[in-house]
C-alpha cells in the first residue's frame, strides 16, 4: 500500500471517528477505473451483510451538485440558455402546469428550486413517506416512465422556493437538443 492509500485510509478513519456510520464505501476513480477502494461496516444491519464493491447505496441529493455543474458547463459553452423555458431542452419529460395562466419554468428556475414544481409528485406519495417521495428503493422506474404524465407545476415559476427533487430529475434526463447525454454518461 502506497503513502497516498495510507493517507486515504487515515482520512476515512478520521471521518468515521467524527461521524460514525453503519457502513460506507469510498473509491478513487481515474480514467474510468477505480484506483483505490475502501469498504467499512455493514450494508444491512439485520443480516450483518458487509459493505462490498457491489453494494448499492442511495446517493440522495449528491446528484443535484453534479447535475448543476453539468448544466452550468453547458451554459458556459453557450449550449443552453438559463432563462429559456426548460421544456425547450427536455426530450422525454414535460413540466405540466396544473392550471391555465402559469408561465413556463426556465432552466434557472429548475436549478434554484423556483420552478413551481412541488416536493411531492402526487398526493398519494404522502401516504408512502418511507419510500422516498414516491419511489420505492428496490423498484426504480426509468424517469421517462415515472414522469409519463409530466411533472406538475402548481405555482407561478419564480414566485416561491420549494425544494424539488423532481425539477433536478428533469434536468438530469438526456436531451439530444443540447447534447446533455453526457450528463448521464451516454
Amino acid at each position: 500500500m502506497g503513502t497516498g492509500e495510507v493517507a486515504l485510509e487515515r482520512a476515512v478513519g478520521r471521518a468515521l471517528d467524527r461521524w460514525p456510520t453503519a457502513g460506507l464505501a469510498v473509491a478513487v476513480v481515474r480514467p474510468g477505473e477505480p484506483t483505490w477502494f475502501h469498504c467499512h461496516g455493514v450494508s444491512d444491519m439485520t443480516t450483518g451483510s458487509p459493505v462490498t464493491a457491489d453494494t448499492v447505496f442511495r446517493v440522495g441529493s449528491l446528484t443535484k451538485t453534479f447535475t448543476a455543474v453539468a448544466v452550468m458547463q453547458l451554459w458556459e459553452e453557450g449550449r443552453i440558455d438559463l432563462d429559456a423555458p426548460a421544456d425547450d431542452y427536455l426530450s422525454t419529460i414535460r413540466l405540466r402546469p396544473v392550471r391555465p395562466g402559469l408561465g413556463p419554468a426556465t432552466v434557472r428556475n429548475l436549478l434554484t428550486h423556483t420552478s413551481g414544481v412541488g416536493y411531492w409528485l402526487r398526493l398519494s406519495d404522502l401516504l408512502r413517506p418511507v419510500a422516498g417521495a414516491g419511489v420505492e428503493a428496490r423498484r426504480v422506474q426509468p424517469l421517462g416512465v415515472y414522469y409519463r404524465r409530466g411533472i406538475p407545476r402548481e405555482v407561478q415559476p419564480g414566485t416561491k422556493w420549494v425544494y424539488s427533487n423532481h425539477g433536478f430529475a428533469a434536468l438530469g434526463v438526456p436531451s439530444h437538443q443540447v447534447g446533455c447525454s453526457r450528463l448521464t454518461g451516454g
